[in-house]
Parts: structure tokens; sequence; C-alpha cells
């Protein structure tokens, strides 16, 4: 048996006759070890020199050495040089085609070098025999012909054990043809005579050619095969990005994670005595579409009933969508935010509903869902092709600015829609929703319901606390308890909080004698107890936290997850509580704000310990404290919220230290003048637009309360004396010239809108009895005027921009208690060289004007 018959039968290639050849494709090839144990036995006909130079490793480098040096003889040097102008392009593919035959026949303890050893061989036997060399570069160009034709060979070699065999066969091939060219230039002179190369050359050549054609069936069989799946994977792709189009023009709000708080807070089985009201039952049990509407007084537990019955729903299995609706809440306010969320949710228990809806997606030419009449319509699409039931719960329908859209479209959905709806609201008794929904079943959480589950719950609560658990003591807290909160959960768990957390029992019983007959006196009582805790610079800085907190007064701008408005993030009361430190940056901002904070405020970690969200315990918390904003007088007030009244200019107090005194309002600034074009991104990361919305906030006082004691009269005349100075002097730079370049960076008309605005309530208040802010009202008209001006001048301009809302020219603008003349303070030079700086910048005279369409 030759050698080459010995090597192809290794790899199990059949070496019949080409006309003799069966066309069915091979087995998989050997085990590196058979192949290395084969290799060894066959090539043991070659000298020692021979088979190490056969096996040794080298590259193409080292073969078109060997042919250059052939070139150099003068008699066939324009033959070489043919010859490696054809080698030279099959480089790289002969490359990748060794990486794909090293891995496929794991020849690495064998051959060092699958395809370049073998070369390297032959054109080294072959030595100036440029007939066999001109012979190896056609072998090697055909097999380089035949494998593009699969253009992906290399992964159907991972594949296709079909490609795999098919691509094995052709590497045989070509160590054929090296093997037997070895051969014929290593034998002895005399059989030169009787041995017949160039019919060596034309069997291999055959075999190439059958090959080849195999190749091409079997390539076709894998593609075809891989079209199939390719096919597939697009149609699954097409399909989820149209997923992820749906959802993005949906914008669904993000209520799950407040459903997810309300799991783990709910005590178990408290709910289980209003599961098994008649009503609830037979909403549950019914057939048909049914609505049942929950009503109870604020902190009854409303909300963690809706939880609850979502949670049910989920445990069994059963479909459910559900939103929480709150009021000031920008994405959770409003009927379209509510339907466009349900809906969401309800797509993503139908896997077919993305194609039913792609039809009308498409057709509403929008980036997002803000028709109500295209969500409604995608939402009976929807149920009319649905089997099983969809439960809806709606937690909160009193919190909607717009609730009897919502009405209409609920009633709508019952009435014309196929499949069976159970919708389940909750909210406040108000009678015209009430009236609104008059035909429908009605369940009222009363006392009864909610009395054993709190009983239990305060019960708990004494028995954790050693010191009253064992004593008449703790019946006594209980039994007033349950007494004073009649039914009401958040009332039972403040007043069991405040009572078990006092010190001494003598405290106890003045506590357990003056407990609080409603919300806003439970509040109060618990915010004046807080404030006997403190020390007097945590009373300071706890009346800090309450100014910030409730963002949704001063701050106006849609932030992602700071869309509630009534919170605010750790980075935030860092800067609170250093600006009430003199500057002194707090260790743990967040550990320091529920101190202060107490039991009105709670935190939300987030990724770690010092990242998360401070925010009220509940909303009638924050109903309350909003409420104390318009007190008649600040002595009646609680301690912590004396500076309510004020709450403005305090916090421009606030904003002032670190616009004058923070070096992180300088390296902002630094930021905004090395990158300007992308200013208008940057200034969300961080507390920035906190602090300037608080300080344009403490430029928009209209005027002081008509009454003040002599600590609020002094507390408001430094106040506005200092934010006199602010407007009057240098101080305001780094504010003024990072709003600028922000502004001018988004092109938003933003800024002189509220210049405007700050200019168009001045003029319309009266003048003010007190004298020192009459000063601060001058110094912001004068202040405003000249700022107005020079954005007018220097920065973006849009004619439609709803922001410039002055229906006349700005020099008419006239308040008769001011000075429309008064001189301009030297700071008002440097503004209007800011002005033309960025305003040159961003909108040069020879290029066009903006970078790009409003903000707002």
């Amino acid at each position: 048996m030759t050698l080459p018959l010995r090597l192809a039968q290794s790899l199990n290639v059949e070496t019949q006759e080409p006309s003799l050849r069966s066309p069915k494709s091979t087995s998989s090839n050997a085990s590196s070890t058979t192949w290395q144990l084969t290799l060894e036995k066959h090539l043991a006909s070659l000298s020692p020199v021979y088979r190490e130079s056969f096996l040794a490793s080298t590259g193409p480098g080292d073969c078109i050495d060997i042919i250059q040096a052939a070139s150099r003889k003068r008699h066939k040097r324009d033959g070489f040089i043919r010859v490696l102008e054809a080698f030279r392009p099959i480089i790289e593919p002969l490359k990748r085609f060794e990486s794909a035959i090293d891995v496929l026949v794991q020849t690495n303890g064998t051959f060092c070098s699958p395809i370049w050893g073998p070369i390297r061989m032959v054109v080294t036997m072959a030595g100036d025999h440029l007939k066999s060399v001109e012979k190896l570069a056609r072998i090697l160009e055909r097999v380089l012909n035949i494998l593009p034709r699969a253009q992906t060979y290399e992964t159907l070699l991972q594949s296709s054990e079909a490609a795999r065999n098919s691509i094995g066969t052709l590497y045989a091939d070509l160590i054929d043809f090296c093997i037997r060219a070895v051969q014929y230039h290593t034998m002895p002179s005399y059989r030169f005579v009787t041995y017949d190369f160039n019919k060596q050359f034309d069997e291999v050549w055959e075999r190439l050619n059958y090959d080849s054609q195999q190749m091409d069936w079997t390539a076709n069989a894998a593609n075809i095969e891989q079209g199939i799946k390719f096919r597939e994977a697009a149609s699954a792709t097409r399909d989820e990005d149209m997923r992820m189009a749906l959802q993005r023009w949906l914008l669904p709000s993000n209520v799950q994670d407040d459903a997810e708080k309300y799991w783990r807070e709910l005590i178990p089985a408290s709910c289980d005595l209003i599961f098994a009201s008649s009503e609830f039952r037979h909403w549950e049990s019914s057939t048909s579409s049914e609505l049942l509407r929950i009503v109870a007084y604020p902190g009854a537990g409303k909300t963690f009933f809706a939880s609850a019955v979502v949670q049910r729903f989920k445990c069994a299995s059963s479909d459910v969508a559900y939103f929480f609706c709150r009021n000031g809440v920008q994405d959770r306010d409003a009927t379209i935010h509510v339907l466009r969320t349900l809906l969401s949710q309800t797509i993503r228990l139908q896997h077919s509903a993305y194609r039913i809806l792609a039809p009308l997606y498409q057709e509403s030419g929008r980036t997002s869902a803000d028709s109500i009449s295209d969500v409604q319509q995608c939402f009976r699409l929807l149920l009319d092709s649905r089997s099983q039931v969809l439960h809806l719960v709606i937690d909160g329908i009193d919190e909607l600015t717009d609730k009897w859209l919502l009405f209409d479209v609920v009633k709508s959905l019952m009435n014309e829609s196929k499949s069976t709806i159970k919708v389940l609201l909750t909210g406040r008794d108000e009678v015209n929703i009430s009236k609104a929904f008059q035909p429908y079943p009605l369940l009222r959480i009363s006392p009864d319901m909610t009395q054993k589950p709190i009983e239990a719950y305060v019960t708990r609560q004494i028995a954790e606390c050693g010191n009253i658990s064992q004593s008449r003591l703790g019946e006594t807290v209980l039994n007033r308890v349950l007494d004073k909160a009649e039914g009401l959960w958040l009332f039972a768990k403040l007043m069991t909080d405040a009572v078990t957390e006092l010190p001494t029992v003598a405290a106890i019983e003045r506590q357990l004698n003056n407990l609080p007959t409603d919300l806003s006196v439970m509040y109060y009582q618990i915010l004046e107890r807080h404030a006997d805790a403190l020390a007097p610079w945590q009373l300071q800085w706890a009346q800090q936290l309450f100014l910030w907190i409730d963002s949704e007064d001063y701050f106006w701008l849609d932030r992602g997850e700071f869309v509630g408005r009534s919170k605010i993030d750790g980075d935030m009361a860092r800067v609170i509580f250093q600006a009430a430190g003199n500057g002194e940056p707090p260790l743990n901002p967040l550990h320091i704000a529920k101190t202060l904070g107490g039991p009105m405020v709670r935190i939300k970690i987030k990724d770690s310990a010092d990242v998360g969200m401070i925010e009220y315990i509940h909303l009638s918390a924050r109903d309350y404290i909003l409420s104390t904003s318009d007190a008649n007088n600040h002595a009646s007030l609680p301690r912590l919220l004396r500076l309510r009244r004020l709450r403005q200019l305090c916090r421009g107090v606030t904003a002032l230290w670190f616009f004058e005194s923070s070096q992180e309002a300088l390296d902002l600034l630094q930021r905004f003048r090395s990158d300007p074009e992308h200013a208008c991104y940057m200034w969300w990361d961080s507390s920035y637009p906190f602090l300037v919305y608080g300080l344009w906030n403490s430029f928009h006082v209209p005027a002081l309360p008509e009454i003040m004691d002599d600590d609020e009269y002094d507390m408001a005349r430094q106040i506005c004396d200092r934010l006199t100075n602010f407007l009057t002097s240098d101080k305001c730079m780094t504010w003024i010239e990072a709003s600028t370049i922000i502004n001018y960076s988004g092109c938003w008309m933003q800024l002189r809108g509220n210049c405007q605005k700050i200019l168009e309530s001045i003029r319309k208040a009266p003048r003010s009895k007190y004298d020192f802010f009459q000063r601060y009202t001058q110094a912001r008209w004068t202040f405003f005027r000249h700022y107005e001006h020079i954005l007018a001048s220097t920065g973006p301009r849009h004619d439609d921009v709803e922001w410039v809302h002055l229906d006349y020219p700005l020099e008419s603008l006239y308040a008769p208690h001011l000075s429309n003349t008064a001189v301009q303070p030297a700071v008002h030079k440097r503004m209007t060289i800011n002005g033309q700086r960025w305003g040159n910048y961003f909108y040069p005279t020879d290029g066009v004007p903006g970078r790009g369409d409003p903000f707002f």
C-alpha cells in the first residue's frame, strides 16, 4: 500500500478512480491519537531527515524564500517569477484554510504546520524543477477556488459534519499531491523512466474536480439548512424589534417598584376579611365582565389591598394588569398614563399581541402613544383577541387629574369587549365618583374588616418592646391605639411607633392621654416629639431637609426617576447638609436624613448604602407638610416646619452657598467650559438642577407674609439682603455663565422665558411695606431686564416658542413702584461679555444659529 493511499485512508477518504468513487459523504475524521499513530507509521517510508522536515513548523515566508532562490537562476527566472506572482495572492486564504484544518483534524501533536509544512517540503524537494512547483501552485489555486463557493465554510465546520468531511477530503487531496511530489523527487534516477508524474498530477486533479462537486452539494445543503435557520432568526428578531418599538411607543410608567415595595410590607392575612366579603367574592367568581369599586378613608390600607389583589392573581397564574395613581407625579396622574401602562402589561401576557397591534402602531405616525383614542382602540382590538379573563386593578383613581376620561374608557371597554374583563378600582369616597359609578357594586373598607389585623400588628409591635410587653401598660397601649385608630392602618402604625419609642413609662402614659384625633394632629405631634429629640444643629438641618424634600414645589423639570418630585437623592442631601454645616461635607447623608426626618421620611436604598432616595412616608404626610406653607402664623407650626412660610427664600440661601462657595460648582463650570457642546447633557448628572431651580424659585417670590414676628422678620431681612448682594455683585457669575452655556448648547429658550416670567410677576406685585424686600425687588427688576436683553441679543431665537410669552416689547414693561432707569451694577458688564462670548461660540454670525429644536 502506497503512502498516499494509507494517508488518505487515515482520513477516511476513498481513493478509487473518480469514475468508480461513490458520491456518498465520508465518515467523520479520526481522533487526534489515531491520526498521529497513522502518520508515524506511513511516514516511516521517508528518511528521518525528510520526515522531520515534513512535520516541522514553518510558514509562507520559508516557502517564498525557496522559490525566490530558485528564481535567481537565469534560465528559469521568468517561470519562477510567474509562480511567485501566482503564489502571493493565495497566502492569506491558505492561512485561513490551515487554521480551520488544524482544528478539524487535530494534528497539533503531529503536524506543526498542516498546510505550510507539506508545501515547504515540496518546493524544497522540487528545487529548480519549475514544472513541479507550477503544478503545486495549480493544485493550491484549485483547492482555494473550491472553498469560496461556501464562503461560510469556517461556520460550516462548526455546524455541519458533512461539511467537515468534504473539507477534510480537500485537505487529503492536497496532502496526496505533496507526498506524491516528494516521492517523485526522492526516488532513484532509474525509476524516472517508468514513473509518470504528469499522470500522478492528473489523478489528483480529477479527484479535486470530483471533490469540488461534492463540496458544492454539501455547501448547498448546509446553506439551505442555514437559510431556514436564518429566516427563523430574522423573524424572531423582527418580532423582538416590534416588541421593543411598541413598548417605547407606549412609554409605560414604572409601577413595578411600588408593587414590590407593597408586597414586602404587606402583613399576612391582613386582607382576608375583605377577600371574604360577598362583594369581592362575586366580582372574583363571576363569569362575565364586572367592575368593583373599593372606597375607604386615607390611611385605611386601600393601596395595600390593591397590591394584595394583584399578588393574589399572580400567585394563581391569572392574567392581571395594575396601576397606582399618584397625584402630582408626572407619569402617574393622568388617564393616558394609566391606559398605556395597563396596555403594556397586557401585551406581555399575550405573545401574539405585538403582531395584532403592529398595524395600529405603524399607522399612528407618532413617537409616543399620546392619544387616548389610539390606546383605547389598541386595547379594544387586543381584548377581542383574548380568550382568558383579564383583571385590571387601578389604585387611587381619585388622584387622577382627568379621572372622568378614565371612567368613560373603562365603561366603554367593558360594554364593547368580547372577552371578560374584571376591573377593580380603589379610591376615596368622593361624591362625583360615586355618581359616575352608581350602577356598579361598591365595597367600603370598614373598621370591622381591618380591626383584627391591626390588633395583631399592634400586639406584635408591643411584644417586641420588652419594657411594656409583660405589663398592664402594654394592654393599655393596645386598647388606646385601637380605639383611636378606628380601622386606619396608617394611624395605628404611626401611633404605635410614637408610643413604643418613648424612653419612660411616664412619657408613654402622657402620650396615651394625648393621642391625636385625626391625621393632621397626629403629624403635628410626631414632628414636635421628634424635634424634642434633636440637638440645635440637628433641628436646623432638619428644617432644611423638609424645605427641599417636597421638590414638586420648586423643581419644574422631569428628571427620570425624580418624576415623582416629592423626593431628593443622597447627593442633593449632601449639598443641603454641607451648606447648613458651613461647608463641611457630611459623612453619610442618607443616614443623617433618616435621623433628621424621623418617622416622616423613608430611605429607598438603590445599588449601595450610599445611593438612595429620600421621600415622605405616606402621601398624607406630604399633603400635611404642603398645607403648612400657607399658615397664618409660623409660630403655630411644628418647629421642624417653621421655615415653610419663607421656603422660597430659604432655599435660595442654600443655592447661594453652592454658587458662591462650593468647589463643586466651580468644577462643574470648568467641565462646561472644556466641553460646551455637551453641557446641556452634563448638567443632569449632579445636584445642580435642584439647586438652580431652588435659586430661580427664590427670585419668583411676589410678596412676603403680611404678619411676621421678630424672628421671622429678621430671617427674611437677612436673606433678602444676601440675595440683593448676589444680584448686584460678581458673586452671581458662576451661576450666570453655567446657565448660559447650558441653555445655549441645548438651543433652549427656557432661560429667557424664566427672566420674562420673573419680570411679569414683579410688575403685577404691589409695593412691599418692607424696605429690604423693596430693595430686593428693585435689584431683581434691574438685573433680569438686563439679563433678558443679553439673552435676546446673543442667545437662541425661535419665534414659535411659547416660553417667550410677553406680547409687548420689553422696553415698554413698566412697574410704577420701581425705577426703570436704575444705575446698573458693574457686574452687568461682565454679564454682557459672557453673553457675547458664548453667543459667538454657539451662534456665529457666519453660521446657522441654533443647534436643533428647542427642548421646551
